[in-house]
């Protein structure tokens, strides 16, 4: 018989909390599938609800708010976004999709591929004269600030857990112009929705972990290696446990 009495705890990320092609990251190797290897079947379920390039605004559409984060019965939440929102772009997230139509249409496609050949080319001066991101620090807040809101409002958790944005590899910053920059204002974002919110959230400090440790973090920067996958994991069962 299904055991009613589970707890639930529901994820709510982008790619770095799924499996990764790089260094054959499988299922079994990700933090929240060893999250649940540590807390055990009998107690607690973890409910993965991630999704590659999800940002804080996909997260707070109603129909994602909903289905995702507001009625699942979580007794925790981990709300796991940021590097998507705010790493450097050559283009905001309306050039993104101009260029995706231009892909479909033979002859623009091959001027699509020649326009990204040669911003990536010069990569870090488009990013320091003409920055872009996809969610502006103001929209982070807002939209990061509405959906606690409403989880607090409606779904009323145990505890909610922001991970905050990882360090990145020295390579993107000098590629990227102000990568490191917009990760720590992202990031106090984050230290200050969750000082807001002491009631029931808490900042999991990933950022510091992976500045101190880099074989935590794969060679792209971005994602999380096995040994990062195992630490957060940790990290996340211990401060569920003292939650208990």
């Amino acid at each position: 018989m299904p055991n009613n009495d589970l707890k639930i705890i529901t994820i709510i990320g982008d790619s770095l909390s799924l499996p990764s092609s790089e260094k054959e990251i499988t299922y079994k190797y990700t933090y929240p599938f060893k999250l649940q290897l540590l807390l055990g079947q009998n107690e607690y379920h973890v409910a993965l609800r991630s999704n590659g390039r999800n940002n804080v605004s996909i997260a707070a559409l109603r129909e994602n708010l909903d289905r995702n984060i507001l009625f699942n019965d979580s007794m925790y939440i981990i709300f796991h976004l940021g590097i998507v929102d705010c790493a450097p772009r050559l283009v905001g997230l309306f050039g993104d999709r101009i260029l995706y139509v231009m892909t479909q249409v033979p002859v623009l496609n091959v001027l699509a591929k020649l326009f990204f050949k040669f911003q990536t080319k010069y990569r870090r001066f488009f990013t320091k004269y003409f920055p872009k991101t996809y969610i502006s620090k103001k929209d982070f807040k807002e939209k990061y600030g509405f959906i606690l809101r409403e989880v607090k409002k409606t779904a009323n958790p145990k505890k909610v857990f922001l991970i905050n944005i990882a360090d990145t590899s020295e390579k993107n910053k000098k590629k990227s112009y102000n990568f490191e920059k917009n990760i720590l204002e992202y990031n106090k974002i984050l230290e200050d929705l969750a000082s807001e919110n002491k009631d029931f959230c808490e900042l999991v400090d990933l950022f510091s972990a992976t500045r101190d440790h880099k074989e935590l973090m794969l060679e792209d920067g971005i994602h999380l290696s096995k040994e990062g996958h195992e630490f957060l994991a940790q990290l996340l069962k211990e401060k569920i446990k003292s939650k208990r």
